[in-house]
């Protein structure tokens, strides 16, 4: 899916995230403490893991629009911190301004490897995106736009704009859970935003979690709710990956993974969704001309 000419449009949260690492042998108990094995400062959220992966597998024209926070001086350091770093990386930045603090992230990386990581979130600014007319006039000329974390109306909302204006593009939603449940919710009304992005075609390609695939399958309906979606690929953890199409005839490849040592998997995900979209010259073609997009 690479493309030197095409412009790609990535909509998303944007954190400072910390990880702390616990050595190796060592879980979390709320009755044992332990120190820490190290501490790992980074830029992080959905969006910009989607922006940094997509440009690490060739995408060289990348508008990153997400929010920031605002002081009476200005964008605040993280802010700050996090343009200058995706901006070094040859990614183009707009950050809705906010009042108030940029998103922080707190992550504890368990040197068990049967415990999850714990987050902890100093500031959520996700649902404080709005759709302007800057926002719209930044996607509506690219020929992929990635969205993910922010308010399923919104994204539903930027989507119905975006196929509007721009009919061969392919629009991408990336889910998290409180999305799963709106799109599941939707398929009992036939005229809001969000029934109207997924079964009325505006959304070419799926990328869902396999918790977030079960949200949206709670009653058996996955396949109908989803029925409008062309391209759906599940991120399945140790498991892999599998990809549905819709052009037709429906079928589904099931991709295994390789075991792996517990690690700090975030971003992981978004890493997985640009090497789809970069994977083959079956999907350059697909994105110029559509196929099984639309």
């Amino acid at each position: 899916m690479n493309s030197q000419n095409g412009r790609t449009a990535v909509l998303g949260s944007s954190t400072i995230e910390t990880s702390l690492f616990l050595p190796e042998g060592h879980g979390y108990s709320p009755d044992v403490t332990s120190p820490m094995q190290g501490e790992v400062v980074t830029v992080g959220g959905s969006g910009a893991c989607n922006a940094l992966a997509l440009q690490a597998t060739g995408e060289q024209n990348i508008d990153f629009i997400t929010v920031g926070g605002v002081t009476d001086e200005g964008y605040d350091h993280g802010a700050q911190s996090i343009s200058r770093y995706m901006e070094r990386k040859g990614i183009r930045v707009y950050q809705q301004p906010h009042a108030g603090t940029t998103e922080k992230v707190y992550m504890i990386i368990s040197g068990n490897p049967e415990q999850p990581k714990i987050g902890v979130k100093h500031t959520d600014l996700r649902d404080r995106f709005q759709v302007t007319n800057d926002v719209r006039s930044r996607v509506t000329h690219a020929d992929l736009v990635v969205a993910s974390a922010f308010s399923p109306d919104v994204i539903a909302e930027v989507a119905d704009g975006y196929r509007q204006a721009n009919t061969d593009g392919v629009f991408a939603w990336t889910l998290n859970e409180s999305s799963a449940e709106a799109i599941a919710q939707s398929y009992n009304y036939d005229d809001t935003i969000i029934s109207r992005a997924i079964q009325g075609g505006r959304v070419s390609v799926m990328l869902a979690s396999r918790n977030e695939s079960a949200t949206i399958d709670t009653h058996n309906m996955r396949a109908s709710v989803l029925a409008g979606v062309p391209v759906i690929l599940e991120t399945r953890g140790a498991d892999g990956v599998a990809v549905s199409y819709r052009n037709g005839n429906s079928y589904t490849l099931e991709i295994p993974t390789k075991p792996a040592r517990k690690v700090n998997d975030n971003g992981a995900g978004e890493a997985c969704h640009a090497n789809f979209f970069a994977c083959t010259d079956e999907c350059q073609a697909q994105r110029t001309y559509q196929g099984a997009w639309r």
